[in-house]
Parts: structure tokens; C-alpha cells; sequence
């Protein structure tokens, strides 16, 4: 069934997948939309609470792995030029300050790819599963941040706020 893509297992456990049901029916299923409103409201507050946390882990881990300086040349690596350049002259504590960072959430998923080896521990997920999850976050922040609406079916923005849900209780269990 995960081969045809009808369950996914999450957390050791499969899930039948609502879109296939949709399909197989070849109806809406009702019950599960939110409103524009509704929907971004929620998500921009599920993201609010995981960028906070995301930045306290990232900076725990960060500099209890490299110390201050090293850090600092850690994350300015994964930052473009005009940017690196920027924010030169911060500390790696205003770089990943959690309520005040002019970091972009793309730029942290950046600085957990390529130092995979320091946090590969903390997720149960392979790091390019990690990566590709951390992206589906960044463009579900990009749609409420913008005034937009969310992009996704229910059967997406259901997992994807699930995502969101377990990275936060990832990182709030190992930062202190």
C-alpha cells in the first residue's frame, strides 16, 4: 500500500492516506477544509512556536559543538553573499537570537544540512528526509507570511502541520 501510495507510516505507524480515499470515491471529502483565514491563522501560529524553538536548538547545539566563534563561521557559510556580508559583525547568539534573528528559515535549514553530523542524533529521519520535510515547512510559512492562501490539499496540510509539530517537540526535548 505505501508503494501505491495509498498509506505513509509516520512515527512507526501507517496512515491511510485521505487523497486516496478522495480519489477512489472521486469526491471532496467533507469535514476536513478550513478556511483561508482559519487555515493560515493556524499554521502561522504552529510556525511561530517551531521558529523560536528551531533557533534555541540550533543555537544550543551550535555552539556547544564549535563554541562561539566556529559557530559564527558555521552559519555565515550558509548564507549568500550580500547576506554573509550583512551580518558579519553579529554573534552567533544575535544570529540565532530566538525572538530577533534576521535569519530566514531556509537559511537554518541550510545550517542543519550541511552540519548534519552534529544533529543526525536527534532525528529518527535520514537527513535528506529531514531536508526535504524542513523545506515543505519553509514553503507552507512562505503562504501566511505573505497573505496568501495555503497551497495544499488537506491530505498535505495535514501532514505538513504534522512535520511542524514533531520538529518543535524535536527541538524543544533537546535544547534546554
Amino acid at each position: 500500500l505505501k508503494n501505491y501510495n495509498i498509506v505513509e507510516e509516520f512515527d512507526g505507524r501507517l496512515n491511510i492516506k485521505l487523497e486516496s480515499i478522495k480519489s477512489f470515491f472521486g469526491t471532496e471529502i467533507i469535514g476536513f477544509q478550513k478556511g483561508f483565514e482559519e487555515r493560515n491563522q493556524e499554521v502561522y501560529d504552529l510556525i511561530s512556536t517551531f521558529e523560536v524553538k528551531y533557533r534555541k536548538f540550533l543555537k544550543q547545539n551550535l555552539i556547544n559543538s564549535f563554541g562561539e566563534i566556529q559557530s559564527k563561521e558555521k552559519i555565515l557559510v550558509c548564507l549568500k553573499g550580500e547576506r554573509r556580508e550583512k551580518f558579519q559583525n553579529l554573534s552567533s547568539e544575535e544570529l540565532l537570537d530566538s525572538k530577533n534573528s534576521p535569519l530566514y528559515l531556509l537559511e537554518l535549514n541550510l545550517i542543519v544540512t550541511k552540519q548534519w553530523k552534529i544533529f543526525e542524533n536527534y532525528f529518527t529521519e535520514q537527513s535528506n528526509y529531514v531536508r526535504l520535510k524542513l523545506n515543505e515547512i519553509n514553503k507552507m510559512r512562505t503562504y501566511p507570511s505573505h497573505s496568501k492562501e495555503l497551497q495544499f490539499d488537506d491530505t498535505d496540510y495535514k501532514s505538513c502541520t504534522s512535520w511542524i509539530l514533531h520538529f518543535t517537540e524535536v527541538f524543544e526535548e533537546n535544547t534546554k
